[in-house]
């Protein structure tokens, strides 16, 4: 059969119109809501943490780059008397390399446990200086013990902070303090004096309430002392594999369902994720994150601000560290405070980590005391908060609950409380001091990023492809239509024209015969003489 035979049968024909057909209902198919479906499906199915694959993989290893930015105390010598002047140094930027060790299974509960470590390495070309400079600061162990020693005297003898101010600065304490970058951050500054307090004869008949914080007792202070190349815990999350939903939410740390430091149960929940993953299909608006920070020791809510684009045209849902709020102004926050008066915790915009930080009364706060009441600012010179650089941000696909991009800022501070039983305090103006603020950036990259902008890039041309697809299924059924009808039409006109063409023949035939014929009739025959001749 030839391929004009074959491209004008009829069998040939009704298999185009009904391709066109099938493609015309799988594009309504797909394009209105089977392909979201089939991407749905494809989702729940490969959302679980399971050795080998790429999402593992990311979450089992990963780094992000921290940034340390510092406050340098201009006027050391009139701090005692006068409004302390500071000087933002930094950033000190370093590449810090997360790792999960020791993973075991608990199948019976689908959980995973391990125990994260972080590595940090300075980046000098990232970097505003070095290590090795020199930073003038609050000193904060002596401002620590300051609170420590008046709490003791509250209870029971009122000459303790005296005594503990005269030792001190016999021993060289000071309210200032300068050491190297590195010392401040990570090796740490000498707290000998400290430990030898605790030694003292007169400070032990005094008083049992004074206490030497966890911190101090190796004899050194630093921000991150012993969280360089070190376990930080023991965590236990959800992997996934039986309810997707609930893959990295956290189920323990350190073998405790909930922490043991507040005064109620919802303070000490541990809610969230450890900030690495999180569960698909987020409902931007409807439902807050939670990320549990170790550093706070606390889950941290994260709310819902805007859609927004970030690299590659990715759409990610936004959300911000909310306002630090007073237990006025939310009555769920007073299991925070270490305060038996929760009054004394009612500055807006600033949390007290004193239970973290084993009696170390530090406070945390958006940098710059950003979202704080401009009369704390204002105790200090050099504060100048800004949203846009202050601000944190936490940007996560929703369909797949990938975190794109992190930028988490805390700043960490002391109040320095110009004692009148303490001469070394006594004239000091009365502030809230910065001493340091953090800032941990990270963002998606590899072959994650690729698939998560393909996604996007495919969910956001969907609409325009759904159109086309429905067109071209169509038009394919209008074309074979169109051929059927034109090769039925010149079927015909061939068979007219071959009749007409067999009767002309049949007719020029007949009538060469008949002439013929008659030629045939007038022949003379010659006579039988002539033959025999």
């Amino acid at each position: 059969m030839q391929m004009r035979d074959l491209l004008q049968s009829e069998e040939f024909l009704k298999l185009i119109v009904i391709f066109g057909a099938v493609c015309t209902l799988g594009s309504i198919a797909l394009g209105w809501g089977g392909l979201e479906l089939g991407i749905t499906l494809v989702i729940r199915k490969t959302t679980k943490l399971s050795p080998g694959s790429t999402l593992w993989e990311n979450w089992k290893n990963g780094d992000a780059h921290i940034k340390f930015y510092l406050f340098n105390i201009t006027n050391p010598e009139e701090v005692a008397t006068k409004k302390v002047e500071l000087n933002e140094i930094g950033p000190f930027v370093y590449l810090v390399e997360f790792d999960k060790l020791n993973m075991d299974k608990n199948k019976k509960i689908d959980t995973i446990l391990y125990s994260p470590t972080r590595t940090y390495y300075f980046q000098a070309d990232k970097s505003s200086g070095k290590e090795s400079d020199l930073i003038t600061f609050i000193n904060v162990p002596y401002v620590a013990m300051s609170h420590i020693a008046n709490d003791a005297a509250n209870s029971e003898n009122n000459n303790i902070p005296e005594m503990v101010d005269r030792i001190l600065t016999e021993k060289g304490e000071k309210l200032i303090r300068t050491d190297t970058v590195k010392n401040f951050l990570f090796d740490g500054i000498s707290v000998q004096a400290y430990v030898d307090l605790m030694n003292d004869l007169l400070v032990d008949q005094e008083s049992e309430n004074i206490h030497l914080p966890e911190h101090f007792k190796d004899g050194l202070f630093a921000i991150f002392k012993g969280k360089n190349g070190t376990k930080d815990g023991r965590w236990e999350c959800h992997s996934g594999n039986r309810n997707y939903a609930d893959i990295g939410k956290l189920v323990s740390y350190n073998g405790q369902s909930r922490l043991n430091l507040y005064k109620d149960s919802s303070c000490n929940a541990i809610n969230g994720t450890d900030g690495w993953i999180y569960p698909p299909f987020i409902e931007p608006g409807e439902k807050d994150l939670y990320i549990f920070l170790p550093e706070l020791c606390r889950s941290v809510r994260w709310e819902f601000v805007k859609m927004t684009q970030v690299e590659g045209g990715i759409p990610v849902a936004r959300h911000r560290f909310p306002q630090i709020k007073t237990f006025a102004e939310d009555p769920q926050v007073w299991c925070f405070c270490p305060k038996t008066n929760v009054s004394a915790c009612d500055i807006h915009g600033i949390a007290n980590l004193e239970q973290c930080f084993d009696g170390i009364p530090l406070l945390y706060s958006k940098p710059h005391f950003l979202n704080v009441h401009g009369s704390i600012r204002n105790l200090v010179n050099g504060i100048r908060p800004n949203t846009f650089v202050h601000e944190s941000n936490l940007d996560v696909y929703p369909l797949t609950g990938t975190l794109v991009s992190t930028n988490i800022k805390m700043q960490f501070s002391i109040e320095l409380i110009p004692w009148e039983s303490m001469p070394s305090f006594s004239k000091a103006q009365r502030a809230i001091i910065p001493f340091v603020w953090v800032e941990i950036v990270s963002s998606l990259t590899g072959i994650t990023f690729m698939a998560v902008r393909l996604l996007s890039l495919l969910l956001r041309l969907l609409p325009i492809l759904r159109i086309l697809a429905l067109l071209g299924s169509l038009g394919i059924v209008f074309i074979a239509y169109f051929l059927a009808y034109r090769c039925r039409k010149n079927n015909s006109i061939v068979i007219e024209v071959s009749e007409d063409e067999d009767d002309d023949e049949t007719r020029a035939a007949h009538e060469l015969w008949m002439k013929k014929f008659k030629n045939q009739t007038h022949i003379k025959y010659p006579d039988s003489a002539n033959m025999h001749n």
